[in-house]
């Protein structure tokens, strides 16, 4: 706590100096401040932290946009379902993401809330065309999904079984 407190007092070169020591600090506290601190080259040291807080921290000051692509297995799910929002995952990739989820999700029986938005954030990478051929989530993760699929393609005018509506 006494490293965390100086972090927090100090100034200048001190308080870098201290964050740069409380960056291998086995306190959690201490390398979240730390994380608050540190210029940017060495704050990316921290991306693989244990404590998703201290990830946290250091993406609040990278940006998502910037750190995305490295982030998209995180353990943290909030994390995981904002790199897969901000990341540019091709149709394939994005889809090779959305079967592998599905299929966990199969595996597991249960869809938990977290879940439902990696899954919405997968279903945005696709197109509307794409979209079709996941029209049977209902089964699989409940209204919620299948609703927004069912929307969205009513909105671009496709009748669910296929045919374009005329404007």
């Amino acid at each position: 706590l006494f490293m965390r407190e100086t972090i927090e007092f100090t100034a200048g070169k001190d308080r870098l100096r201290a964050c740069s020591k409380g960056s291998k600090s086995k306190d959690a506290r201490v390398r979240l401040k730390a994380a608050k601190f540190l210029p940017l080259n060495k704050a990316k040291k921290l991306m693989k932290d244990s404590r998703s807080s201290v990830r946290s921290a250091v993406i609040k000051r990278i940006g998502i946009d910037n750190c995305a692509s490295s982030l998209l297995d995180d353990n943290n799910f909030w994390i995981r379902y904002k790199s897969l929002e901000a990341a540019e995952l091709s149709k394939d990739e994005a889809k090779e993401q959305l079967d592998h989820y599905i299929g966990q999700i199969k595996e597991d029986d249960s869809l938990s809330w977290y879940s439902s938005w990696i899954l919405l954030a997968l279903l945005k990478k696709l197109s509307d065309e794409e979209l079709l051929y996941y029209l049977d989530m209902y089964k699989v993760t409940g209204a919620r999904l299948g609703d927004y699929i069912k929307n969205r393609l009513l909105y671009a005018g496709i009748n669910i079984e296929g045919e374009v509506i005329d404007e």
